[in-house]
């Protein structure tokens, strides 16, 4: 999994789009329905590519995602159903970095 893979669909895709609409205005906008299920983020990057034929800029996308959520502090960052799977991993990090061992 990658870090996107944790991003509210719709907003990872209507970031994506607003990268879409500066630099290649053009290009066909992606659907979050072509994008939805396993392998969103390769599905998002390869859809990217096909309309532009460049490598999906995720500088650029995480800057439009923090716009976006400055805009509107209310939208959901984290994508509810892989919520729990981000908590897991998050606790496995924090054991790793603050739990000490008495010795």
């Amino acid at each position: 999994m990658e870090t996107e893979d944790f991003i509210n669909p719709g907003l990872f895709v209507e970031a994506v789009n607003i990268v879409l609409s500066h630099y290649h205005p053009n290009a066909k906008r992606i659907d979050l329905n072509e994008c939805s299920g396993a392998m969103r983020t390769k599905k998002v990057a390869d859809a990217y590519k096909k309309a532009t034929g460049v490598k999906l800029p995720k500088v650029e996308v995480a800057y439009e995602i923090l716009n976006i959520l400055d805009s509107d502090p209310e939208r959901v960052l984290i994508d509810r159903q892989r919520a729990s799977v981000l908590r897991d991993k998050l606790g496995k990090i924090e054991k790793l970095f603050f739990e000490t061992t008495d010795g």
